[in-house]
């Protein structure tokens, strides 16, 4: 099958963070929000670790993709990798690539919504292949819309929407299917001194777990009730701990971001990245928009400081 190719661009590079949501998973399930005069409502941050995605053009019409295995095919439709195939036909680029996804995490069942990262970063890194700039809201619906509407999948809303927007938010799932992103600033070094995360080595499908949870959320409405306010009251406190700030933040983290690079830029990239140690997993406490650079220029962009403004999303 013939697909869209760009011709001129040598590679793309997507760079997408996991999260840990504090309080509120459960309300961001359709059968909780659409029942809820107030809808639903979470609290997360994203985590300085991310999934990286890249996208290469190939030297024919086929299609190869690496993760935990490697597939090559003649037609997209083919792949066995059902969030690389469906980000595939909705970008429109489906032909003539390869893709490789790289986590700083373990890939699955981690809980810190590498799935839902995955897909971002995947539609953020085929669109900027194709010419185009996505911006995180549209990143969010569409990562939504395989997952849910396509793939069919019993999971929530909150994990597209914290991987394409970084950063610390409040997340409101409306019962009008809107979505509220209201960003929060606190002292990430304070937060940092009372946050420690393991790996236990134990995982789960979370798609089993958030399957039994929608089914029962009629029943369990009081409890997901306090999980709402839960929300609340972990935002006051992490409202507490803001400090001023003495110059705005303008690193590229928290957001997917998307890098049109050539082998100097990759590893001027990669050895600025904080390296890997025990340490617990920094906060992204300050993000940028999405960015592309051109593969002629010089460097890697400089990002503006992010916009604290509460953002809404229609679906």
């Amino acid at each position: 099958m013939k697909g869209e190719r760009r011709v001129g661009v040598s590679m793309i590079i997507s760079r997408t963070p996991v999260r840990v949501s504090f309080c509120g998973g459960g309300t961001d399930l359709p059968a909780y929000y659409e029942g809820s005069e107030n809808g639903g409502l979470v609290t997360s941050m994203g985590l300085a670790r991310h999934i990286h995605v890249t996208v290469n053009a190939r030297f024919d019409d086929s299609v190869r993709v690496g993760y935990s295995r490697t597939e090559i095919v003649d037609d997209f439709e083919e792949l066995e990798h059902e969030l690389v195939r469906e980000a595939m036909r909705l970008t429109g680029v489906t032909a003539g690539i390869e893709i490789t996804t790289i986590a700083d995490i373990p890939s699955r069942g981690t809980g810190l919504g590498s799935s839902s990262t995955l897909t971002v970063g995947l539609l953020n890194a085929l669109h900027n292949f194709a010419g185009r700039t996505p911006d995180a809201a549209q990143l969010a619906e569409e990562a939504c819309r395989i997952e849910i509407d396509i793939l069919g999948q019993p999971i929530g809303r909150q994990d597209q929407y914290a991987a394409a927007f970084g950063g610390a938010n409040q997340i409101a799932f409306m019962p009008d299917d809107s979505v509220i992103i209201t960003p929060l600033d606190f002292d990430a070094a304070a937060l940092e001194a009372h946050y420690f995360l393991v790996y236990t080595g134990m995982t789960r499908k979370a798609t089993d777990i958030l399957g039994r949870q929608s089914a029962s959320s009629e029943k369990k409405r009081s409890d997901l009730d306090a999980l709402r306010q839960q929300a609340i009251e972990v935002r006051a406190a992490l409202d507490r701990m803001t400090t001023p700030r003495s110059a705005p933040c303008s690193t590229p983290l928290g957001r997917s971001s998307a890098i049109w690079s050539t082998a100097s830029q990759w590893a001027s990239w990669t050895t600025s990245t904080p390296a890997s140690s025990t340490s617990a997993p920094a906060v992204e406490s300050c993000s940028a928009p999405a960015v592309a650079a051109s593969s002629s220029s010089k460097g890697m962009p400089r990002s503006a400081p992010r916009s604290r403004k509460t953002t809404r999303c229609c679906r």
